[in-house]
Protein backbone atom coordinates (compact mmCIF):
# COMPACT_ATOMS: atom_id res chain seq x y z
CA UNK A 1 0.00 0.00 0.00
CA UNK A 2 1.42 3.25 -1.32
CA UNK A 3 1.42 6.36 1.96
CA UNK A 4 1.55 9.57 0.51
CA UNK A 5 2.23 12.17 2.52
CA UNK A 6 0.04 14.80 3.53
CA UNK A 7 2.04 17.61 1.96
CA UNK A 8 2.20 16.22 -1.02
CA UNK A 9 -1.53 15.57 -0.96
CA UNK A 10 -2.15 18.91 0.09
CA UNK A 11 0.22 20.06 -3.45
CA UNK A 12 -1.80 18.13 -5.67
CA UNK A 13 -5.04 19.28 -5.04
CA UNK A 14 -3.71 22.98 -4.83
CA UNK A 15 -5.51 25.01 -7.68
CA UNK A 16 -3.86 26.30 -10.86
CA UNK A 17 -3.17 29.99 -11.91
CA UNK A 18 -2.70 30.92 -15.44
CA UNK A 19 -0.46 33.68 -16.48
CA UNK A 20 -0.69 34.95 -20.39
CA UNK A 21 2.56 36.24 -21.92
CA UNK A 22 2.08 38.25 -24.87
CA UNK A 23 6.09 38.58 -25.92
CA UNK A 24 6.97 41.06 -28.88
CA UNK A 25 9.69 38.96 -29.75
CA UNK A 26 9.95 35.66 -31.58
CA UNK A 27 9.81 32.06 -29.19
CA UNK A 28 13.57 31.46 -30.51
CA UNK A 29 14.81 34.67 -29.86
CA UNK A 30 17.44 34.68 -26.84
CA UNK A 31 16.21 37.92 -25.57
CA UNK A 32 12.31 36.23 -25.41
CA UNK A 33 13.95 33.48 -23.31
CA UNK A 34 15.92 35.83 -20.95
CA UNK A 35 12.75 37.77 -20.23
CA UNK A 36 10.61 35.15 -19.76
CA UNK A 37 13.13 32.64 -17.65
CA UNK A 38 13.47 35.77 -15.41
CA UNK A 39 9.59 36.21 -15.29
CA UNK A 40 9.52 32.35 -14.23
CA UNK A 41 12.14 32.52 -11.99
CA UNK A 42 11.01 35.63 -10.04
CA UNK A 43 7.72 33.45 -9.24
CA UNK A 44 9.49 30.25 -8.68
CA UNK A 45 10.99 32.14 -5.84
CA UNK A 46 7.89 33.19 -4.32
CA UNK A 47 6.62 29.20 -4.00
CA UNK A 48 4.84 29.43 -8.15
CA UNK A 49 5.77 25.85 -9.99
CA UNK A 50 4.60 24.96 -12.99
CA UNK A 51 2.98 21.40 -12.39
CA UNK A 52 1.85 21.76 -9.44
CA UNK A 53 0.09 25.97 -8.95
CA UNK A 54 1.06 28.19 -11.88
CA UNK A 55 0.76 27.37 -16.03
CA UNK A 56 1.91 29.81 -18.25
CA UNK A 57 0.26 30.75 -22.03
CA UNK A 58 2.76 32.49 -23.93
CA UNK A 59 2.04 34.13 -27.56
CA UNK A 60 4.94 35.65 -29.70
CA UNK A 61 4.66 38.53 -32.08
CA UNK A 62 8.24 37.82 -33.75
CA UNK A 63 8.24 41.75 -34.21
CA UNK A 64 5.13 42.08 -35.75
CA UNK A 65 2.59 44.82 -34.77
CA UNK A 66 -0.17 43.62 -36.77
CA UNK A 67 -0.73 40.73 -35.15
CA UNK A 68 -0.90 41.56 -31.79
CA UNK A 69 -4.71 42.32 -31.41
CA UNK A 70 -5.39 38.77 -32.74
CA UNK A 71 -2.54 37.48 -29.99
CA UNK A 72 -4.20 39.62 -27.15
CA UNK A 73 -7.56 38.17 -27.85
CA UNK A 74 -6.73 34.83 -27.83
CA UNK A 75 -4.89 35.06 -24.38
CA UNK A 76 -8.28 36.86 -23.34
CA UNK A 77 -10.21 33.92 -24.34
CA UNK A 78 -7.95 31.52 -22.50
CA UNK A 79 -9.21 32.58 -19.24
CA UNK A 80 -5.69 33.72 -17.61
CA UNK A 81 -5.81 35.00 -14.43
CA UNK A 82 -3.36 37.66 -15.19
CA UNK A 83 -1.35 38.74 -18.36
CA UNK A 84 2.03 39.73 -18.40
CA UNK A 85 2.52 42.55 -21.81
CA UNK A 86 6.19 43.07 -23.32
CA UNK A 87 5.77 46.64 -24.70
CA UNK A 88 3.64 49.41 -25.31
CA UNK A 89 1.87 48.04 -28.44
CA UNK A 90 1.21 44.70 -26.80
CA UNK A 91 -0.44 46.10 -23.48
CA UNK A 92 -2.62 48.78 -25.62
CA UNK A 93 -3.47 45.65 -27.99
CA UNK A 94 -4.28 44.14 -24.54
CA UNK A 95 -6.06 46.73 -23.29
CA UNK A 96 -8.32 46.94 -26.17
CA UNK A 97 -9.56 43.25 -25.45
CA UNK A 98 -9.98 43.56 -21.74
CA UNK A 99 -10.89 46.13 -18.96
CA UNK A 100 -11.48 43.13 -15.89
CA UNK A 101 -8.05 40.70 -16.43
CA UNK A 102 -5.32 42.21 -14.74
CA UNK A 103 -2.29 43.14 -16.75
CA UNK A 104 1.18 43.54 -15.97
CA UNK A 105 3.39 45.77 -17.88
CA UNK A 106 6.59 43.89 -18.26
CA UNK A 107 8.80 46.60 -19.95
CA UNK A 108 6.86 49.60 -21.62
CA UNK A 109 7.61 53.15 -22.38
CA UNK A 110 5.54 55.62 -20.87
CA UNK A 111 2.11 54.34 -19.64
CA UNK A 112 0.36 57.78 -18.84
CA UNK A 113 1.70 59.51 -22.07
CA UNK A 114 0.45 56.31 -24.27
CA UNK A 115 -3.03 56.33 -22.28
CA UNK A 116 -2.84 52.82 -20.35
CA UNK A 117 -2.93 54.61 -17.16
CA UNK A 118 -4.42 57.32 -15.16
CA UNK A 119 -1.40 58.10 -13.20
CA UNK A 120 2.39 56.21 -12.17
CA UNK A 121 1.48 56.76 -8.51
CA UNK A 122 -2.61 55.35 -8.98
CA UNK A 123 -2.73 53.71 -12.27
CA UNK A 124 -6.52 52.57 -11.30
CA UNK A 125 -8.16 50.05 -13.83
CA UNK A 126 -6.39 46.62 -14.64
CA UNK A 127 -3.08 47.59 -15.84
CA UNK A 128 0.34 48.45 -13.37
CA UNK A 129 3.87 47.22 -14.32
CA UNK A 130 6.83 48.13 -14.74
CA UNK A 131 8.57 51.25 -17.52
CA UNK A 132 11.08 51.83 -19.18
CA UNK A 133 10.68 55.57 -19.09
CA UNK A 134 13.86 58.09 -17.78
CA UNK A 135 14.59 61.16 -19.40
CA UNK A 136 17.94 60.55 -17.87
CA UNK A 137 18.68 58.02 -20.31
CA UNK A 138 18.21 59.62 -23.40
CA UNK A 139 20.60 62.81 -22.50
CA UNK A 140 23.17 60.02 -21.36
CA UNK A 141 23.46 58.20 -24.74
CA UNK A 142 23.65 61.49 -26.52
CA UNK A 143 26.61 62.41 -24.24
CA UNK A 144 28.22 59.48 -24.54
CA UNK A 145 27.90 59.63 -28.30
CA UNK A 146 29.36 62.89 -28.47
CA UNK A 147 32.63 61.70 -26.04
CA UNK A 148 32.84 58.71 -28.52
CA UNK A 149 32.05 60.05 -31.50
CA UNK A 150 34.22 63.22 -32.81
CA UNK A 151 32.19 66.43 -34.46
CA UNK A 152 29.05 64.81 -33.01
CA UNK A 153 26.33 67.39 -34.77
CA UNK A 154 24.07 64.96 -36.81
CA UNK A 155 22.08 62.50 -34.92
CA UNK A 156 19.88 59.68 -37.20
CA UNK A 157 16.83 58.74 -34.84
CA UNK A 158 15.52 55.51 -36.34
CA UNK A 159 11.68 55.03 -34.98
CA UNK A 160 8.23 53.50 -35.27
CA UNK A 161 5.58 56.20 -35.29
CA UNK A 162 3.04 53.18 -34.18
CA UNK A 163 4.95 52.98 -31.06
CA UNK A 164 3.91 55.46 -28.70
CA UNK A 165 6.50 55.50 -25.93
CA UNK A 166 8.99 55.72 -29.05
CA UNK A 167 7.50 59.12 -30.48
CA UNK A 168 7.99 60.66 -26.72
CA UNK A 169 11.71 58.97 -27.05
CA UNK A 170 12.04 60.78 -30.29
CA UNK A 171 10.97 64.83 -28.62
CA UNK A 172 13.05 63.72 -25.69
CA UNK A 173 15.88 63.46 -28.12
CA UNK A 174 15.45 66.50 -29.88
CA UNK A 175 15.06 68.49 -27.18
CA UNK A 176 18.65 66.65 -25.62
CA UNK A 177 20.21 67.72 -29.22
CA UNK A 178 18.69 71.14 -29.12
CA UNK A 179 20.63 71.78 -25.83
CA UNK A 180 24.09 70.34 -26.80
CA UNK A 181 23.92 71.86 -30.62
CA UNK A 182 22.83 68.31 -32.13
CA UNK A 183 20.02 68.21 -34.84
CA UNK A 184 18.12 65.33 -34.70
CA UNK A 185 17.16 63.26 -38.02
CA UNK A 186 13.71 61.29 -37.82
CA UNK A 187 13.50 58.12 -39.63
CA UNK A 188 10.59 56.15 -39.62
CA UNK A 189 10.92 52.29 -39.88
CA UNK A 190 7.74 50.11 -39.90
CA UNK A 191 8.52 47.45 -41.70
CA UNK A 192 11.70 45.61 -41.64
CA UNK A 193 11.90 46.26 -45.52
CA UNK A 194 11.79 49.82 -44.69
CA UNK A 195 15.65 49.03 -42.25
CA UNK A 196 17.73 48.88 -45.11
CA UNK A 197 16.27 52.09 -46.81
CA UNK A 198 15.98 53.95 -43.24
CA UNK A 199 19.94 53.26 -42.79
CA UNK A 200 20.69 54.43 -46.59
CA UNK A 201 18.60 57.88 -45.71
CA UNK A 202 20.69 58.54 -42.72
CA UNK A 203 23.89 57.85 -44.58
CA UNK A 204 22.69 60.45 -47.24
CA UNK A 205 21.84 62.90 -44.56
CA UNK A 206 25.75 62.65 -43.28
CA UNK A 207 24.97 61.62 -39.66
CA UNK A 208 27.68 61.64 -37.68
CA UNK A 209 25.66 58.90 -35.59
CA UNK A 210 22.52 57.04 -35.22
CA UNK A 211 20.25 56.02 -32.42
CA UNK A 212 18.02 52.86 -32.68
CA UNK A 213 15.03 52.57 -30.64
CA UNK A 214 13.54 49.76 -28.38
CA UNK A 215 10.41 48.99 -30.62
CA UNK A 216 10.00 45.20 -31.49
CA UNK A 217 11.27 45.63 -35.46
CA UNK A 218 14.57 46.65 -34.50
CA UNK A 219 14.93 44.64 -31.22
CA UNK A 220 14.10 41.65 -33.56
CA UNK A 221 16.20 42.58 -36.41
CA UNK A 222 19.14 43.99 -34.20
CA UNK A 223 21.62 41.94 -36.01
CA UNK A 224 20.64 43.39 -39.09
CA UNK A 225 20.26 46.55 -38.32
CA UNK A 226 23.92 46.60 -36.65
CA UNK A 227 25.57 45.19 -39.68
CA UNK A 228 24.29 47.72 -42.09
CA UNK A 229 25.29 50.76 -39.46
CA UNK A 230 28.82 49.22 -39.93
CA UNK A 231 28.40 49.12 -43.37
CA UNK A 232 27.81 52.87 -43.73
CA UNK A 233 30.24 53.86 -41.17
CA UNK A 234 27.63 54.95 -38.23
CA UNK A 235 28.21 54.42 -35.39
CA UNK A 236 25.11 53.13 -33.76
CA UNK A 237 23.44 52.97 -29.99
CA UNK A 238 20.61 51.48 -28.55
CA UNK A 239 18.89 51.06 -25.59
CA UNK A 240 19.19 47.00 -25.16
CA UNK A 241 22.37 45.80 -24.09
CA UNK A 242 21.41 42.97 -26.73
CA UNK A 243 21.86 45.16 -29.47
CA UNK A 244 25.75 46.06 -27.87
CA UNK A 245 26.01 42.16 -28.58
CA UNK A 246 24.46 41.73 -31.83
CA UNK A 247 27.30 44.86 -33.18
CA UNK A 248 26.19 47.94 -32.05
CA UNK A 249 28.89 50.31 -30.81
CA UNK A 250 27.50 50.90 -27.48
CA UNK A 251 24.12 50.51 -25.59
CA UNK A 252 22.80 52.28 -22.67
CA UNK A 253 19.60 51.86 -20.53
CA UNK A 254 17.64 49.98 -18.28
CA UNK A 255 17.85 46.61 -17.26
CA UNK A 256 15.21 44.52 -18.98
CA UNK A 257 15.59 41.49 -17.01
CA UNK A 258 15.69 43.02 -13.91
CA UNK A 259 12.58 44.87 -14.92
CA UNK A 260 10.76 41.42 -15.89
CA UNK A 261 12.22 39.84 -12.79
CA UNK A 262 10.15 42.59 -10.75
CA UNK A 263 7.28 41.73 -12.90
CA UNK A 264 7.24 38.70 -11.32
CA UNK A 265 6.31 40.10 -7.79
CA UNK A 266 3.49 41.66 -9.22
CA UNK A 267 1.87 39.00 -10.53
CA UNK A 268 2.18 36.88 -7.72
CA UNK A 269 0.65 39.55 -5.45
CA UNK A 270 -2.24 39.53 -8.16
CA UNK A 271 -2.69 36.27 -7.74
CA UNK A 272 -2.74 36.77 -4.36
CA UNK A 273 -5.63 39.16 -4.51
CA UNK A 274 -4.63 42.67 -4.46
CA UNK A 275 -5.72 44.90 -7.32
CA UNK A 276 -3.61 46.49 -10.44
CA UNK A 277 -4.86 49.40 -10.57
CA UNK A 278 -3.83 50.10 -6.93
CA UNK A 279 -0.14 48.97 -7.09
CA UNK A 280 1.89 51.96 -8.58
CA UNK A 281 3.82 51.75 -11.89
CA UNK A 282 7.58 51.71 -10.99
CA UNK A 283 10.19 53.26 -12.99
CA UNK A 284 13.60 51.50 -13.58
CA UNK A 285 16.30 51.10 -10.83
CA UNK A 286 19.15 49.30 -12.86
CA UNK A 287 21.19 50.76 -15.54
CA UNK A 288 24.07 49.27 -18.00
CA UNK A 289 26.76 50.61 -20.16
CA UNK A 290 27.95 48.25 -22.40
CA UNK A 291 30.85 48.87 -25.07
CA UNK A 292 31.58 47.11 -28.24
CA UNK A 293 35.22 47.27 -29.00
CA UNK A 294 35.01 45.21 -32.22
CA UNK A 295 32.52 47.69 -33.71
CA UNK A 296 34.43 50.50 -32.66
CA UNK A 297 37.89 49.45 -34.49
CA UNK A 298 35.40 48.84 -38.06
CA UNK A 299 34.01 52.17 -37.41
CA UNK A 300 37.96 53.57 -36.95
CA UNK A 301 36.98 54.87 -33.36
CA UNK A 302 38.92 55.14 -30.37
CA UNK A 303 36.47 54.38 -27.53
CA UNK A 304 37.72 57.22 -24.45
CA UNK A 305 39.70 55.63 -21.73
CA UNK A 306 37.45 57.42 -19.49
CA UNK A 307 33.92 55.69 -21.17
CA UNK A 308 35.76 52.96 -20.70
CA UNK A 309 36.28 52.86 -17.16
CA UNK A 310 32.40 53.73 -16.59
CA UNK A 311 31.20 50.62 -18.79
CA UNK A 312 29.75 47.47 -16.91
CA UNK A 313 30.45 45.67 -19.77
CA UNK A 314 33.05 45.86 -22.73
CA UNK A 315 33.31 43.44 -25.54
CA UNK A 316 36.82 42.38 -27.68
Amino acid sequence: MTYWPRLSRAQRTEPVRRVGVLMNLAADDLEARARISALQRSLHELGWFELRNIAFEIKYADGRIDILPRLASELVAANVDVIVGAGTPAVRALKMQTNSVPIVIGAGGDPVGAGLVSSLARPGGNITGFSLQSTEVVKKRLQLSGEIVPGLTRLAFLWDPNNASIALQLKETEAAGRAVGVEVQSVEITTVAQIEAGMLAAAKARADAIFASSDAIQTTHRAHVAALAIQHKLPLSAEFKIVASAGALFTYGPSVADLWRRAGGYVDRILKGEQPGQLPVQQPTTFELVINLRTAKALGLTVPPTVLARADEVIE
